[in-house]
């Protein structure tokens, strides 16, 4: 576990980082958001923990990870945020996006058996929170990304930072 992001200073991007800090330091649901892929993305904070963790886990390891990390979790893990993966023409064809769409469902179908509720993002809901600065590689970057807009989302403090 990590604490925060980077070091303060006084543009919006640091606004965004005590904001989030301020919602971590109060009571919050433990949220799991995962970035799934060829590398899949992983960035959690547990139930009123004060930190973010990260990971990156790779393709074919990434369902036992994410049912072990729940087991282990005992219930401090409560939400599950899953980046839909949206095949285009020409840049997320052939058996990468539907090898990368079967994991997506497979990341569903643990969190919901472990009780966890689902909630869906798209990669644009990731890029409202640029300032986040997370994790190492892009997919645990991506993934905290998700991680720090859902609970600005649940907080209900979409209002404090402008994004």
């Amino acid at each position: 576990m990590v604490s925060l992001m980077k070091k303060p200073n006084k543009s919006k991007d640091s606004t965004g980082v005590n904001v989030l800090q301020g919602i971590l330091s109060r009571p919050h649901r433990g949220v799991l958001a995962l970035d799934p892929g060829g590398t899949t993305g992983c960035a959690w904070s547990y139930r009123n923990a004060k930190n973010v963790g990260y990971s990156m886990v790779p393709h074919d390891d990434t369902l036992a990870w994410m049912e072990s990390f729940l087991k282990n979790a005992g219930g401090s893990i409560q939400v599950v945020v899953i980046e839909k993966h949206i095949p285009r023409m020409g840049v997320t064809m052939g058996r990468e996006a539907t090898m990368t769409m079967e994991l997506v469902g497979g990341c569903a179908a643990v969190a919901e058996r472990n009780g966890c509720e689902v909630v869906w993002h798209t990669a644009s809901q990731m890029k409202t929170v640029p300032w986040c600065n997370l994790g190492k590689g892009v997919h645990a970057k991506d993934a905290a990304k998700h991680l720090a807009r859902f609970l600005l989302d649940d907080a209900g403090a979409n209002g404090l930072i402008e994004l």
